[in-house]
């Protein structure tokens, strides 16, 4: 599926310069300037970013390594579906703050529900086999869902602090014939792990601060 993308854009900011009227020629070629004439746009601020993705997947009879035992090999033939849903947004509430969320929840099943099951052969090619599954069940659910909340502030030139709230939540087992409304229901009654951190980038110019190296040498 083609990903969705949304962008508001709301702010323009106008920047207008002229030259000094007295000496008009010679201020221009110092470069002095004052508000009034000279017009510039500066690019758009866009205020909101949104983009939304889905990736869908099928394999009917598929052959995937399920077990050896150090001399023997063992596949099975599986039906294998993948579905991926991804959400990603930004919004700017002045050039130097903003707050970002980051969303993915990705399923992915392999059912060997057929019971078909193989041996390597030493040419490379598979010989069917009865395979006891109660030891070692090959079909696979597996379910996470991950989201992130940041905002980010630039409180200096090359300088931000990002406050990040992380939110995940994890499932595996062997429920491969479940569908995705019964696998994420499954995921929702598992314990949730919640994060906060607290990044802080300090740009720190050596031209202002190496007169403390030189006092101290």
């Amino acid at each position: 599926m083609l990903p969705f993308v949304l962008l508001c854009q709301s702010k323009t900011i106008d920047l207008d310069w002229e030259p000094y009227n007295k000496n008009q020629s010679q201020q221009i070629k110092k470069g002095e300037y004052s508000k009034k004439s000279i017009r510039k746009t500066a690019t758009p601020l866009i205020d909101l970013v949104v983009k939304q993705d889905m990736m869908f997947f099928e394999q009917w009879e598929d052959k995937g390594y399920i077990d050896d035992n150090e001399v023997d090999v063992y596949f099975g033939q599986r039906d294998i579906t993948n579905l991926e849903n991804s959400l990603q947004a930004s919004y700017n509430f002045d050039p130097y703050k903003a707050i970002d969320l980051r969303f993915r929840n990705f399923w992915s099943t392999a059912d060997y529900s057929k019971n078909i099951f193989f041996e390597l052969n030493e040419d490379g090619s598979l010989s069917p086999i009865d395979y006891d599954i109660s030891e070692n069940d090959p079909n696979a659910n597996f379910n996470i869902w991950n989201l992130d909340l940041s905002f980010r502030w630039r409180f200096a030139p090359g300088s931000e602090a990002t406050l990040l709230y992380r939110n995940q939540i994890f499932n595996f087992d062997e429920q491969s014939t479940l569908g995705y409304g019964d696998s994420l229901n499954n995921l929702f009654d598992q314990p949730q792990q919640n994060t906060v951190s607290l990044k802080v980038t300090y740009f720190i110019d050596y031209n202002n601060v190496k007169y403390l190296f030189n006092k101290n040498s």
